[in-house]
């Protein structure tokens, strides 16, 4: 079962890593690995910053070691990330993925949290990162202005190692994020900040408290509650800034999870739940044939105790 377990739970990822840009060299379309991971400390990611004819060489790219991963395809957060409620066992879908990529960069942004390699893309812009322990990393994004408009490869999360197209593990992972071009308008923006609950509606504290950055740094630290609908807005000029918000001290028993949609920042707090399956099962069903076969033999039998009782009382 934990051999399944881990086999369903990498498919999930690569699925994930794929949809999302990071495309993994070696992650392909197998749903299964034939051998077992090895939690090696040796493990390398290459990423290749090139798009349309366009080389990024001489950028600044930093990893960040998000988790580790077990022989159970069990992930635990890692490092300066182990005391943050944030999910990161169940994560399936391709919207939790990205949740999970903006939360952690809005984290990093707000507490300084230090990279853990550091490295410059070379003349053909590519940047590889070496001595890596078996887990998932968080990669930098890379934003560059020329003539009015901004080129940008979005951060994305990787999972190394990696398996391909035999059903093998690979210790060296290579990603060719994809670029996006973006135009700022000049004109003024309406930016919304959103606060989401799912716990049933019971303990809730009365209001929590987000911090609103721009490029990184503090502009206001503002309260949700009740009383505004937990929700902030505010207006600012698209001059190409990067908007982000985070929320300070989640409150105890929930994890956080932050989502971006256009211009609206959407802030879940979630009380986790029993997962599916975990369910105690009630019943015996290891004898469930042995049942039916004796029910069925019963049969019979009262059938051939029927039909010589009617010979009989023909007989007679």
């Amino acid at each position: 079962m934990k051999r399944i377990s881990y086999r369903i739970a990498n498919f999930i990822l690569i699925a994930a890593l794929l949809l999302s840009g990071a495309v993994t060299a070696h992650a392909a379309s197998t749903t299964e690995a034939s051998e077992k991971v090895h939690l090696r400390s040796d493990c390398t990611l290459g990423v290749t910053y090139s798009s349309e004819g366009m080389v990024f060489a001489g950028q600044d790219i930093k990893l960040w070691h998000i988790a580790d991963i077990t022989e159970d395809a069990q992930y635990a957060l890692a490092g300066s990330f182990r005391s943050y409620p944030i999910q990161v066992t169940g994560t399936s879908s391709q919207s939790e993925w990205d949740e999970m990529t903006i939360t952690l960069n809005s984290y990093i942004l707000a507490d300084g949290i230090a990279a853990d390699q550091t490295a410059k893309t070379d003349a053909r812009g590519k940047v590889v990162f070496d001595n890596l322990t078996a887990g998932i990393y968080l990669v930098s994004s890379v934003r560059t202005e020329q003539d009015g408009k901004y080129y940008v490869f979005e951060s994305f999360l990787a999972a190394v190692p990696g398996v391909d197209s035999e059903g093998q593990w690979v210790y060296s992972v290579s990603a060719r994020p994809k670029m996006s071009v973006h135009t700022p308008a000049k004109g003024e923006v309406t930016y919304k900040a959103v606060k989401a609950w799912r716990d049933g509606g019971q303990d809730r504290p009365v209001s929590v408290s987000v911090e609103v950055r721009r490029d990184g740094q503090l502009q206001q630290t503002v309260t949700l509650s009740a009383e505004n609908n937990w929700m902030y807005t505010w207006k600012a000029v698209d001059d190409g800034s990067v908007w982000t918000v985070n929320e300070v001290n989640v409150p105890e028993g929930y994890t956080v999870g932050i989502q971006r949609s256009g211009d609206t920042f959407s802030i879940t707090n979630t009380k986790p739940e029993t997962p599916a399956g975990n369910h105690p099962q009630t019943g015996d069903t290891t004898n469930m044939t042995l049942y039916v076969l004796l029910m069925a033999a019963s049969g019979l039998a009262l059938l051939v105790v029927g039909i010589v009782l009617r010979k009989k009382s023909r007989a007679k």
